[in-house]
């Protein structure tokens, strides 16, 4: 009598389950992913959507990089609209010139990336940092992208055409403004509050130095470098766009990716980190996927902040 019992109700959440889909659709009450307002949420910056969905411990967002006039990754959107993580688009305008997005010359371009965005992720939370990183230092030996350095005033205008326009057609993309370091040379090209909806920063590091000054970990990385106090500063909520260690010694970056957890509980106002997972050059292979004791490490973070709000 009770195994009956217990088939029948077993077959009564199999057809709940099976109607929830429709619900989702009728119901504009339910929310589709969005970044927590509880915790900070982890993700990861990967280009194979495999990648994403071999962890046990579920990212709560999924980055990848496009390029403007490149194809548009429609599987990993029409995935995040379905549920599946938060998508952070980095948008890279290369070969683009930011005079001619101001002036509105790439319109019809932006018009129908948008509109792909809507008809793909019509509900839910899009993030998009737009051509990012566009800061110059005295000590960069060279800019690697062409609109890095660029007159503050003509990157602003342009960043403010592009938004003005993704709001008026698609209003869930919210805009990530990510300098690589939010200090001094970055601040000229802020477009304001009203514009930037996450500010956020690159945390890549390499052999625990960065121009010749050894970091501890990556709470004195954050700390030592000028970056957590600059962060600070803007009036959004903010993001680190890119967290990721390079070195060959595996024991040293496991300590490494651990120290990411002081870093959050010491910075409520971080909504979000994006672990990277890309082999950026031939002298950076940040990848960590690849790596058991890496993916571990990165699951339990997940754990902890998302299931025992670490930094709430």
């Amino acid at each position: 009598m009770i195994s009956r019992y217990l088939h029948r109700v077993c077959l009564s959440l199999a057809a709940v389950m099976f109607l929830l889909p429709l619900q989702v659709n009728a119901e504009t009450e339910v929310r589709l992913p969005a970044l927590s307002d509880e915790h900070c949420t982890i993700g990861i910056h990967t280009s194979e959507l495999a990648v994403f969905n071999r962890f046990q411990e579920r990212p709560g967002l999924l980055g990848w990089f496009e390029t403007w006039f490149g194809e548009i990754q429609e599987d990993k959107l029409r995935a995040c609209g379905q549920g599946l993580a938060v998508p952070m688009i980095t948008w890279e305008p290369l070969g683009v010139s930011m005079e001619g997005i101001e002036s509105g010359e790439f319109d019809a371009y932006l018009t129908a990336y948008f509109e792909t965005i809507r008809a793909l992720c019509p509900d839910n939370e899009v993030l998009i940092r737009f051509a990012h990183e566009m800061e110059s230092r005295p000590q960069y030996q060279f800019s690697w992208y062409e609109w890095q350095g660029l007159d503050p005033a003509v990157y602003i205008s342009a960043w403010k055409h592009v938004v003005d326009l993704g709001r008026e057609i698609c209003p869930n993309i919210k805009w990530v403004w990510s300098p690589n370091h939010a200090d001094q040379y970055a601040e000229p090209y802020y477009p304001g509050d009203q514009y930037v909806d996450y500010v956020g920063v690159t945390l890549n590091l390499t052999v625990k130095e960065y121009y010749d000054i050894h970091y501890a970990d990556a709470l004195d990385y954050y700390r030592r470098a000028g970056i957590q106090d600059w962060h600070k500063k803007y009036g959004r909520p903010q993001i680190i766009s890119e967290f990721a260690y390079a070195n060959d010694d595996l024991s040293e970056r496991a300590a490494y990716l651990k120290s990411l957890l002081p870093l959050i509980e010491e910075n409520p106002q971080l909504k979000a980190i994006l672990f990277y997972d890309d082999d950026n050059t031939s002298l950076r292979d940040f990848r960590f996927s690849d790596e058991p004791e890496l993916t571990e490490i990165f699951e339990e973070i997940i754990r902890k902040v998302h299931q025992e709000g670490s930094n709430s």
